[in-house]
């Protein structure tokens, strides 16, 4: 009986144990874009604050039998142009899923696509680079042809002028609705990768083989804002706040003084100097600036 006892003593307290551990609360806070990291998402996002949102739906497309796709532009009716290498091939992926070749270069890659207000699309070749401006299916001609090899990237102004950035010897051109184009920055590196404008009319320019971003002002005055530790500047982006971020890539590199040459402002036809801010004198904010999502080497995303 005494047996008999025990067992359920120690079974009932067995029990309450469970019972307690059970309804114990455990509590952990997930706050910083750092604390989501790890995880897998679906079907949310994640702001650089740490706020999470829903995603935009994820839909898989039919697409071209190419080698690579370099460059997606979204047309103004809905429609997916897609450049591609090593064919020099640009695709129309229509609204209902409709793959078609919409226009063929004798270059390799295509690089870079823009679409103007009247629906005109300008596409950036490489190599031995060239931008062609396309009507239609089929139909368009060769734009703008710098001496440089590659074209890295497009933008249009609000003043319809046509922003390239080049490589082989890094430089912007602005070019005219004509197809008349005018160098307005050259950098010391050999290429410069992509272009982001403001609505202030500010362009910001990040550079390969020296992993720096330039800030071109609408009077034509060119600042060294920033140097990463990477070599190349791959993409950037402004925000409303005005916050620039800089997706880096590449080998990690020492930083280095770097000049700018002189060239013409953005305006054509106004003369005015250029003002040069060398890196010696970059704000000491960008210089500390650290990267605020850097899942593994080599690459970091920079908030400016």
């Amino acid at each position: 009986m005494k047996k008999v006892w025990f067992i359920i003593l120690l079974s009932g307290f067995v029990f309450s144990n469970q019972v307690i551990w059970g309804v114990t609360p455990k509590k952990w806070e997930l706050r910083k874009l750092s604390d989501f990291l790890p995880g897998e998402f679906k079907g949310v996002s994640i702001s650089a604050e740490g706020f999470l949102k829903l995603a935009p739906k994820e839909e898989n497309l039919p697409g071209p039998d190419e080698e690579f796709y370099l460059s997606l532009l979204v047309g103004r009716d809905g429609s997916l142009f897609l450049g591609t290498g090593h064919g020099g091939k640009l695709y129309r992926i229509s609204p209902t899923g409709k793959v078609e070749l919409y226009y063929q270069v004798p270059e390799m890659d295509i690089f870079c696509l823009v679409q103007d207000g009247q629906g005109n699309i300008y596409l950036g070749s490489s190599p031995n680079g060239r931008i062609y401006k396309i009507t239609g299916r089929n139909k368009g001609e060769e734009f703008f042809n710098p001496p440089e090899k590659y074209i890295w990237d497009l933008a249009l102004t609000k003043d319809g002028l046509l922003l390239a950035a080049v490589g082989e010897r890094g430089g912007v051109y602005a070019i005219s609705p004509r197809g008349e184009g005018k160098q307005i920055f050259e950098a010391q590196e050999n290429h410069i990768l992509c272009l982001e404008l403001t609505p202030e009319g500010n362009i910001y320019a990040g550079s390969g083989g020296g992993g720096a971003v330039y800030r071109i002002t609408p009077q034509g005055k060119v600042s060294l804002i920033y140097e990463s530790p990477y070599e190349e500047i791959r993409s950037l982006v402004v925000d409303r706040q005005g916050n620039i971020f800089a997706a880096a890539s590449g080998n990690l590199i020492k930083s280095r003084n770097r000049g700018i040459a002189p060239t013409l402002p953005v305006t054509a036809g106004q003369s005015i100097e250029i003002t040069v801010t060398p890196s010696s004198t970059t704000s000491t904010k960008s210089q500390k600036t650290t990267p605020i999502l850097k899942k593994r080497q080599p690459s970091a995303l920079y908030k400016i």
